[in-house]
């Protein structure tokens, strides 16, 4: 589900607070295209059509959906990341479009955030040997302007559990900032806990 406005092309194009030509209309992407969703009754009414008078749209978008998003806000990725539903839901992507009046218009979504991806091998470690890992103290929300198509880290001393996306690999998804590897990432094997040593660099970005 994706939160899409629109703004008429006919004058400033800046995507404004309210008094838009379409406000936070929710779409859905199925099977390559994206259609109005069908959660309330009266969602069909909201799709988005072109102007009679021929004018074009400029087109900015979010995902995932926000039922109060306007121009700028605060995204916050989720602390608990060790499922597929989660880490989607930390993934924040936006678009804008250039000024279109066509009826198909393409949005090319881009990721906003940052994937952490840590692999976890050595001596000892087997196919049966429980492993987790989580991120302590670090920021987990994102200051975001959509006009300035800017996305700054903030809120901090958040621990974030990362998932298990493979035999033995983590990701989690973070506002972009900086994280000291020797006092911040903790592994977990067999239920003792570890702070990590890498061999390679200490911060993060």
């Amino acid at each position: 589900r994706d939160s899409v406005f629109a703004v008429k092309a006919s004058g400033d194009i800046t995507l404004k607070a309210a008094g838009n030509y379409a406000n936070n209309v929710c779409y859905v992407y199925r099977n390559g295209v994206f259609s109005v969703s069908q959660d309330n009754p009266d969602d069909a009414a909201k799709k988005i059509m072109l102007p009679e008078d021929g004018t074009g749209l400029a087109y900015y978008a979010v995902y995932p959906y926000q039922y109060a998003l306007i121009d700028h806000g605060t995204f916050e990725v989720k602390a608990d990341q060790r499922t597929h539903e989660n880490i989607t839901a930390s993934d924040f992507c936006t678009v804008k479009t250039s000024p279109s009046n066509d009826n198909n218009v393409y949005l090319k979504f881009w990721h906003r955030l940052s994937r952490v991806c840590i692999d976890i091998k050595g001596t000892g470690i087997t196919t049966s040997t429980t492993v987790s890992m989580q991120l302590e103290n670090v920021q987990y929300k994102a200051s975001f302007d959509l006009n300035a198509d800017t996305y700054v880290a903030t809120g901090g001393n958040e621990t974030i559990l990362m998932g298990e996306m493979s035999t033995k690999r983590f990701e989690a998804i973070l506002p972009p900032q900086d994280f000291i590897v020797t006092s911040d990432l903790i592994v977990y094997i067999d239920g003792k806990r570890y702070n990590v040593k890498p061999a390679g660099p200490r911060v993060i970005s």
